[in-house]
């Protein structure tokens, strides 16, 4: 892209605009370097839900970091989704984690277990 703001038809305002020095590129890779961070940050941020209950067409989904409740299309879940699976939202999408609706089944299974012997 070619920032060649400061150069007019009868040159009097040249500059060098290709310049690594140039405040105007300067800004321009500073701008480029914050949107790819922002891009990147938002790209690598995993969110986790438990799929709380299904009704009708609508999964309702708990986010397991803060406990919002969501409702969210089944059509936009993965085919395997039912009730009390934990699922990964990344890239704007979302799978089922095996992995961790199997600890978390066998930290309730523990509980139960637990509170049947008291």
């Amino acid at each position: 892209m070619n920032l060649d703001l400061f150069t007019s038809r009868n040159n009097v305002f040249s500059r060098d605009v290709t310049s690594d020095h140039n405040p105007l590129n300067t800004f321009r890779q500073e701008l480029q370097e914050r949107v790819n961070t922002i891009l990147n940050r938002n790209q690598s941020r995993i969110t986790m839900f438990s799929v709380d209950r299904i009704v009708e067409d609508y999964a309702v989904l708990e986010n397991r970091t803060n406990g919002r409740m969501i409702d969210v299309p089944i059509s936009k879940l993965p085919d395997n989704t039912r009730e009390q699976v934990i699922l990964r939202f990344e890239n704007n999408t979302f799978s089922v984690d095996f992995e961790a609706t199997e600890k978390a089944r066998a930290e309730i299974r523990a509980l139960r277990d637990r509170l049947r012997r008291q």
